[in-house]
C-alpha cells in the first residue's frame, strides 16, 4: 500500500482495487459478460451513479477478470468473482501489474498533497502504455478513477486514445457525472448506469465492510440506521460509520426540532464540533446531513411525503418545519445554506461560525409562517 495520499481510498477502509466483494449492480456484471463472452468486448465503458455505490470496485473486478482470462471468459462465468489468491489479483492489490494503468489525480511532489484534476501529463502515460507490447497476457487495461477529475486538456488526450484504441485494450472511466464529459467521449464509450442500493444493501455491505477493516462492529439496528442516512452510497455510510455519523445525526435533529427557538447554548455547543483540525471530519459529515434533510423537508414540503424515517424525533422535525414556511421559502433557504457550504469549502472560512449561520437560515426561515 503506498504511503501517499489516495484521492480514491476511505481512510480506514478496504481499497477498491483490495475489495473481493460487490454488493449489488448484478445486471451490470452480466452485461460486461455477454459483451466479453460475445467476442465484441467494447474498448471503452462509462461507469456511471453516485458516488459511493461500487463503481470503482466493479471497474477493478473487470480488470482482474479480463487481464485474468484474456479474450476468452471461463465458460461458467456468472459474475465477475475472481478468488482473492489468484495471481492476478493479487498482483493488482498490491499495485504491481504491468498490464493495468491506473489514472487518478497525482499527488503535488512540493506539497505531498493530492492535486485538484488529473493533468494532461497523467493522461498522456496512456500513450506509451499502449505503445508497448501486453506484457502477461495480451490485454492492457485502463482504470480512470474518476473521470469527473480530468481537466479538459486530460479529457482531450484521453480522448485521442478513444478514438484509435489498440487491439485488446480495455479502458475502464468511473464517473459520478456523466453529463459533465465531452459529449465525444460519451459517444465512444459504452455505458453501464448503476443506480443507489437498497438500505437492506447497504446495510448489509457496511456490517461486511466493518467487518473486514477491524472496526468496530455495527449491530442490525445501528447499520440500517447509518444506510437510511447514506442515500444508498455504502462509500458514504462508511464515512458515517467511522466518523460518529449517527450521534452527529440525532444531535442536529435535536437542535433542528426545537425551531424556530432552539437552546443557543446547545446550538453553540453542537457548533464547537466543527472547529480546528480534528472538526474537518465532523463538518464534511454535518454538511452532507443538513443538505440531505433539507432536500427531504422540501420535497416532502411540497408532496406531503417524508419518506421512510426511522430516527427518533425525524419526523416531528420534518412535518413542524414543513409548516412553518411555504415550499418555496424553504428551497431558497436551501439554496443560501449549500451556498454556505461551498464557500466554507472552497476558502476555509470559520467551519464553527458558518454553522450557526446556517441554524440562522433555518431559524429565520421557520419564524416566516406560510
Amino acid at each position: 500500500m503506498s504511503e501517499l495520499p489516495e484521492p480514491d481510498r476511505l481512510e480506514g477502509f478496504l481499497h477498491p482495487r483490495e475489495a473481493a466483494r460487490l454488493f449489488g449492480h448484478a445486471q451490470a456484471e452480466t452485461a460486461f459478460i455477454d459483451s466479453w463472452r460475445s467476442g465484441a468486448l467494447h474498448h471503452a465503458w462509462l461507469i456511471t451513479g453516485p458516488k459511493g455505490i461500487g463503481k470503482a470496485t466493479l471497474a477493478y473486478r473487470m480488470a482482474r477478470m479480463v487481464l485474468a482470462h484474456g479474450s476468452q471468459p471461463p465458460e461458467d462465468l456468472t459474475s465477475l468473482d475472481l478468488p482473492q489468491e489468484h495471481l492476478t489479483a493479487r498482483r493488482i492489490a498490491a499495485e504491481g501489474h504491468g498490464d493495468l494503468l491506473v489514472l487518478r489525480r497525482p499527488v503535488d511532489e512540493k506539497t505531498k498533497k493530492l492535486k485538484r484534476d488529473i493533468t494532461v501529463d497523467e493522461a498522456r502515460r496512456l500513450a506509451p502504455f499502449f505503445g508497448k507490447a501486453a506484457g502477461e497476457g495480451g490485454w492492457r487495461v485502463v482504470i480512470v478513477d474518476c473521470a469527473d477529475d480530468l481537466n479538459i486538456n486530460a479529457a482531450n488526450a484521453l480522448l485521442k486514445n478513444l478514438e484509435e484504441p489498440p487491439r485488446n485494450a480495455l479502458i475502464l472511466m468511473v464517473c459520478h457525472q456523466p453529463g459533465s464529459q465531452l459529449p465525444t467521449i460519451r459517444s465512444r464509450c459504452r455505458t453501464l448506469a448503476l443506480k443507489s442500493l437498497p438500505v437492506e444493501t447497504v446495510a448489509e455491505a457496511l456490517q461486511f465492510q466493518m467487518k473486514v477493516a477491524e472496526q468496530v462492529p455495527l449491530s442490525d439496528d445501528e447499520a440500517l440506521a447509518i444506510a437510511h442516512l447514506s442515500g444508498g452510497s455504502i462509500g458514504h455510510g462508511l464515512e458515517l460509520a467511522g466518523g460518529g455519523g449517527l450521534d452527529l445525526y440525532q444531535g442536529l435533529l435535536s437542535i433542528l426540532i426545537s425551531m424556530p427557538q432552539p437552546d443557543v447554548s446547545a446550538t453553540h455547543g453542537f457548533a464547537a464540533l466543527f472547529s480546528g483540525k480534528k472538526g474537518e471530519g465532523q463538518w464534511r459529515l454535518f454538511s452532507e446531513l443538513i443538505s440531505g434533510f433539507l432536500i427531504r423537508l422540501t420535497r416532502g414540503a411540497v408532496t406531503g411525503d417524508f419518506g421512510a424515517t426511522i430516527f427518533d424525533h425525524e419526523r416531528e422535525a420534518l412535518g413542524t418545519l414543513a409548516h412553518m414556511a411555504s415550499p418555496t421559502d424553504w428551497i431558497d433557504c436551501l439554496d443560501r445554506i449549500n451556498v454556505l457550504i461551498e464557500r466554507t469549502n472552497a476558502v476555509n472560512l470559520d467551519r464553527r461560525q458558518v454553522a450557526l449561520s446556517i441554524f440562522y437560515e433555518i431559524q429565520s426561515c421557520a419564524r416566516h409562517a406560510a
